[in-house]
This record gives structure tokens, C-alpha cells and sequence, in this order.
């Protein structure tokens, strides 16, 4: 049996950051977790909309074998009998809810457009201050990168932001330490 030391606890701290984060949001998202995939699936039936629920999420994005010399980016210079002396963890946070929907024949406010747009600039706080709690007391390196505004799309309006970890890798017992 296999036990992963080195995604699955990273991934629960920082799905524990931002739930903790979101939850002091004036319209909190209902769903909280980890998403897998090339893409975070927000899901939808007849009885419920994840969307208009409100999601946030952290989802592996992407591993690159990496160095301390070299990283986040791929080390090509070979490393000993491992090959592999730390790796880059590349997250995605997200949060989308509902953007302002109304029949055909009706048209969104610009009163309730500004308060979607207030809520996901709030978003993009929460998820931001989930990094630094993440970053709190973690001895390796960390890279923030930028915010993507997501929607309208499905009636979906949010954002995303890539967070990239180092981490010792878990399949080679002699490795240095990411510092």
C-alpha cells in the first residue's frame, strides 16, 4: 500500500486555509474541497447548481521535478541516484458563485452586477489570505502566482489563482531538503 506524505498533506492544508478564509466571507460558497482534474468540475442537475451554491476548491494543477538550484522549472541536469531532488507542487485555488441571472425578457441591474463584482473581489481576498495562512510556519519555498477571472460562463462568475509548493520528493529516501 502506498501512502502519499507529500500531495495529499499539502493539498489538506491548503483546503483547510481557504475553507477557514471563505468562511468569513459576507456570502460564504457552501462547497469547500479538493477538485481533481485538468480543469475543476462544477458540477449541476435538476435539484442543484454548485455554482449558485458557491464552490471554492484547490486542485493539483501540475508536478515538475525540480532542484533547489533550479526551482519551480524542470531540472534537466541529472541528479545522482534519484534523479529527483524536490518537487514543485503547482495548486489552483478557485471560488465561483452566481452571476445575476434573470428570464429572457429581463435584464440584470448594474446594481446587482456591482455586488457579483464586489463578491468576487472578496473572493480574491480570502483566497489570497488562505496563501498566506498556508505560507504560515512553512519551511519550504513558495511561489504565488496571478489571479484569473473566470464566467461568465454557465452563469458562473469567479476567479482562480495558481500556488506553487515545493515539496521533498516522496519516492527517493536520500534527498536534500527544499529550503
Amino acid at each position: 500500500m502506498f501512502d502519499d506524505k507529500v500531495i495529499t498533506p499539502r493539498a489538506a492544508r491548503l483546503v483547510s486555509c481557504l475553507a477557514m478564509q471563505v468562511n468569513q466571507l459576507p456570502k460564504k460558497p457552501k462547497h469547500v474541497g479538493l477538485r481533481p482534474g485538468a480543469q475543476a468540475p462544477i458540477m449541476l442537475s435538476r435539484f442543484k447548481d454548485e455554482c449558485c451554491d458557491g464552490l471554492a476548491w484547490v486542485r493539483l494543477a501540475g508536478v515538475v521535478q525540480s532542484s533547489t538550484n533550479n526551482w519551480p522549472s524542470a531540472d534537466v541536469t541529472p541528479q545522482g541516484n534519484c534523479g529527483v531532488k524536490m518537487l514543485a507542487l503547482n495548486f489552483e485555488i478557485g471560488l465561483v458563485r452566481c452571476a445575476p441571472t434573470k428570464p429572457a425578457e429581463k435584464m440584470p441591474s448594474d446594481e446587482e452586477w456591482n455586488a457579483v463584482a464586489e463578491a468576487t473581489y472578496l473572493d480574491y481576498i480570502a483566497m489570497t489570505r488562505a496563501i498566506c495562512c498556508f505560507q504560515d510556519g512553512y519551511r519550504y519555498l513558495t511561489l504565488v502566482g496571478g489571479y484569473t477571472p473566470l464566467g461568465v460562463d454557465g452563469n458562473c462568475v469567479g476567479g482562480t489563482i495558481d500556488f506553487t509548493v515545493a515539496a521533498p520528493p516522496c519516492n527517493c529516501a536520500d534527498v536534500e531538503s527544499p529550503s
